[in-house]
């Protein structure tokens, strides 16, 4: 049996400032979902090829690619903002081979019949398909039995039909490590930089309302299993795979939701870590849980970096909207942990949340300044289907139905417009930095307060101009990094001194 996976691997948006223009952001990423896929589907005798799609593709070569690795299935991995990308590809998928069509991912896991309306697609996969995967496959490819597999969504007599929920694997160990070999790594965008990207655990036990992870649990019958780890033992030998596979690799950063979430692990992983790789890693984690051990933990494990989410720095928005209890004390308190143990700190932001206001997406820039994170991304909040926020942005009539996810900003506020929320989005950088040198009660910080908050201010001219110079510095970056990648690190280490 012969499966090929389609990864559509790239981003597409549109500038505020140019709306009419469709930006690509080319892609390079491992995906941990298709690597245990494939190494589930290998285990017990198929064969599995990868078209990996970093860059968009015509339609001639899309199908001469496809008939080239004769496949029996085609499986598309599927998230929200690719839906119409992975729907007309499906169209060309069909056309150029006739074969079954099989949906997974987020956006087919919560939205089944959503999927199925699409008329190349043949069956949905909901939730993990490691246990499945061959099953589904085997029973689309023979035209029968359908009825057998778990987790399969499907049309039958022209009725939408779902088999109950495969439980969920909770001990990974029993998995087979991720068939990490199915990409290129050569052409990833983390190994240009020696990086090897990676995850020791799966699912999320925190309820985040703009995260549908909340939603992802209620899929399967065993929630309590949702957040699972592979033991220290297996995460070594699941790294020392993808060492065997990426030989070079001399930095790891890990995907996990939350790593090492339970102390008991992260101590035993930190002994065999140390003992048998010992090489810098970076991790995401929660600040609630940046204790003093577990920071002096991390140091000793050889963490370089640590990922946390900051989101909002109102705290009354940042608790009652988003399910994020945690202080500023606390955030400060997290941070300071952390440097003391000489790991730098990368904060998750966004702008555009429901209920915001400029005086509050300037207090989450303000916060990342004087708890002195040492680098920040931001995002504009995205309604994704099956969250709370989507349902909330939804009922107010914050967002207009059907979603075009390719936009800059989504959601029209009466005390936040769109065009609030491009401004403080295209200029979060710039002004964390001026409220890091300047602090936040100077003469000059309290003129760049009433400059921002003030309802004379240009912001179509300034967010034109912001994001004329964000686009060239990235595409910058991104030649550096994929052409040049021993300036890229070099730079890179110089700016942050």
């Amino acid at each position: 049996m012969n499966i090929t996976f389609i990864y559509p691997d790239y981003t597409m948006q549109r500038p505020f400032s140019k709306p009419e223009v469709l930006r690509i952001e080319k892609g390079g990423w491992y995906n941990e979902g298709l690597a245990a896929l494939s190494a589930s589907l290998k285990q017990q005798g198929a064969n599995v090829s990868l078209l990996h799609y970093m860059a968009p593709v015509d339609e001639q070569t899309f199908k001469e690619k496809l008939k080239r690795t004769n496949p029996d299935v085609v499986a598309f991995t599927v998230r929200t903002s690719a839906f119409k990308l992975a729907d007309r590809w499906s169209k060309w998928a069909k056309e150029a081979v006739e074969k079954p069509i099989l949906w997974g991912g987020y956006h087919p896991t919560l939205a089944p019949e959503e999927c199925l309306d699409v008329p190349y697609v043949d069956a949905v996969v909901r939730g993990d398909g490691d246990l499945v995967i061959y099953s589904a496959c085997e029973a689309l490819m023979n035209g029968h039995g359908l009825d057998d597999v778990p987790s399969l969504s499907y049309r039958k007599d022209g009725k939408f039909t779902s088999n109950p929920t495969a439980p969920l694997v909770w001990d990974l160990d029993k998995l087979p490590i991720p068939d990490f070999s199915i990409f290129d790594y050569k052409k990833l965008i983390s190994t240009k930089t020696n990086v090897a990207l990676g995850m020791l655990s799966r699912g999320c036990p925190y309820n985040c309302t703009y995260c549908s992870n909340r939603a992802f649990r209620s899929v399967y019958p065993n929630p309590e299993h949702y957040h699972r780890s592979r033991s220290p033992e297996g995460a070594i030998e699941y790294i020392e795979q993808l060492r065997s596979v990426y030989p070079e690799v001399k930095e790891f950063r890990f995907l996990d939701n939350v790593f090492g979430l339970n102390m008991e692990w992260l101590e035993q992983f930190t002994k065999l870590y140390k003992r048998h790789v010992n090489l810098p890693f970076s991790c995401d984690e929660r600040i609630e849980l940046i204790s003093d051990d577990r920071a002096k933990l991390l140091k000793e494990a050889n963490c370089k970096q640590v990922y946390l989410g900051v989101e909002s720095g109102d705290e009354e928005l940042r608790k009652l909207v988003l399910e994020r209890t945690m202080s500023n004390e606390a955030l400060k308190k997290g941070v300071e942990r952390l440097h003391e143990n000489g790991i730098r700190v990368f904060a998750f932001n966004m702008v555009g949340l429901p209920g915001e206001d400029r005086k509050k997406a300037l207090s989450t820039i303000k916060l990342n300044a004087s708890i002195k994170v040492d680098d920040s991304i931001v995002s504009v909040f995205s309604p994704y289907p099956s969250t709370i926020l989507y349902e909330i942005s939804v009922e107010k009539g914050y967002v207009k139905l059907p979603i075009d996810y390719t936009q800059f900003t989504f959601l029209d506020q009466p005390d936040f417009s769109k065009e609030e929320v491009a401004f403080f989005a295209v200029y979060f950088g710039f002004l964390r930095r001026f409220y890091r040198r300047h602090g936040q009660d100077s003469p000059l910080a309290k003129m760049m307060d009433n400059i921002i908050l003030s309802p004379k201010l240009p912001t179509r001219t300034l967010i034109s101009l912001g994001e004329s110079y964000a686009f060239a510095w990235e595409d910058l970056k991104s030649f550096v990094r994929m052409r040049m990648p021993g300036l890229f690190k070099t730079a890179k280490k110089i700016l942050r001194r």
